[in-house]
């Protein structure tokens, strides 16, 4: 249960009960060192921990598979270059029983649909 408390000039408290439940992820990375040079790959399987009748806009999610890639670049003493890419695939996730419902009354029943690409760049320094 999730309690947001409002401040002035609002006085009041919204509960939203979210029913969120443990479930089991795996995530696995390999990283393989050709001297100056690191290849890195890793592949994570997450289930959702949202049930159907408290999934909302605010908070889409859906059991999840990703891909990543990544190479690290050793440019000089202690100064190293790394970019990395990972892939994201949701399940589509169909809800016909939400318990959320919208400003208007209705529930917010209909398909989610997602999907996600995250690339990282970092320069880092460390003194030995």
């Amino acid at each position: 249960k999730q309690i947001v408390t409002v401040g002035d000039p609002v006085t009041s408290e919204i509960v939203a009960q979210q029913d969120w439940k443990d479930v089991l992820i795996a995530h696995a990375g390999v990283e393989l060192n050709f001297g100056d040079v690191a290849l890195r790959a890793g592949l994570l399987l997450d289930r959702s921990p949202i049930s159907d009748a408290q999934l909302r806009p605010s908070i889409p999610d859906a059991d999840r598979i990703a891909y990543t890639a990544g190479i690290g670049y050793a440019i000089g003493e202690g100064l190293m270059l790394d970019v990395a890419l990972q892939l994201v695939k949701y399940s589509d996730r169909t809800i016909t029983d939400s318990a959320v419902m919208s400003a208007a009354g209705t529930p917010l029943n209909g398909t989610y649909q997602m999907s996600a690409t995250v690339v990282g760049l970092n320069v880092s320094y460390s003194w030995k």
